[in-house]
């Protein structure tokens, strides 16, 4: 457990959609998981390997993620902004395919956000 290495500060008290995503599991199965392919002379097909790489994967399935977005506004008669519309951001790779962004934790989102206009 993660929570056994680190200590990590409380968020109970925060509303749900207010704490902030860091999915703990994922972050260590996947530690783990390249720990072990990346050691020299490594049998990729060892069943210990298989499990931890099956692990990360189930990790990764039952995470959540987060996704930039860009909000549209438009002054409103009032003089105020209001929302019109939301745009999501895509990447291209370098095979050409167009792919869209998802973030494991806000640490990640805002290395990609370089504008305020993205959430």
């Amino acid at each position: 457990e993660l929570t056994e290495v680190i200590q990590l500060k409380e968020n109970k008290n925060l509303p749900e959609n207010q704490r902030p995503l860091i999915n703990p599991q994922l972050q260590l199965s996947a530690i783990y998981f390249m720990q072990a392919i990346r050691r020299p002379d490594v049998d990729l097909e060892d069943p210990k390997i298989k499990e931890l790489e099956e692990e990360a994967s189930a990790n990764a399935v039952r995470a959540q993620y987060l996704m930039p977005v860009e909000v549209l506004e438009e002054e409103g008669e009032d003089g105020k902004k209001k929302a019109k519309g939301i745009k999501f951001p895509y990447l291209q790779n370098k095979e050409n395919n167009m792919v869209q962004p998802i973030f494991t934790d806000g640490t990640e989102l805002k290395k990609f956000v370089r504008e305020q206009k993205m959430q």
